[in-house]
């Protein structure tokens, strides 16, 4: 599953190291399970992301980009937690940049180079959009 495959790329302590001891103290009180939560989260995003864009696996070749994308959207989504996002805002916004300059694919799930993917609207049980 793709969002399996997105959370092997990394790990808490991989994540930790991202920051200084005191950030990460101060956004996660140093409880891995927020790193953990927040890994879960990005790459929850990142898989509805990339499942729309026709990504259905990793690829070996894309690992270091989609480890970097993960580790921006992970950085962001620890932000949410102690309420400081605007914060990492930067993060996302990078993240989101790296998975269109490098996939072809933006956050409104449009490709917008190369070819054609399949149809990124999904509908519900009721028939409403869930995107």
């Amino acid at each position: 599953m793709l969002i399996d495959e997105l959370k092997n790329l990394t790990n808490e302590g991989e994540l930790a190291k991202l920051l200084t001891p005191e950030v990460y103290e101060t956004l996660t009180a140093n409880d891995p399970a927020i790193v953990l939560n927040a890994l879960s989260r990005a790459c929850a995003y990142l898989s509805a992301l990339l499942l729309s864009c026709g990504i259905e696996k990793v690829q070996p070749k894309d690992k270091e980009m989609l480890k970097l994308i993960v580790e921006k959207l992970t950085l962001y989504q620890i932000a949410t937690f102690a309420d400081v996002e605007l914060s990492f805002e930067n993060e996302k916004k990078e993240a989101l940049e790296l998975l269109k300059g490098y996939f072809g694919c933006d956050k409104e799930r449009k490709q917008v180079k190369g070819s054609v993917v399949k149809d990124p609207r999904v509908k519900n049980v009721r028939g409403y959009d869930v995107f």
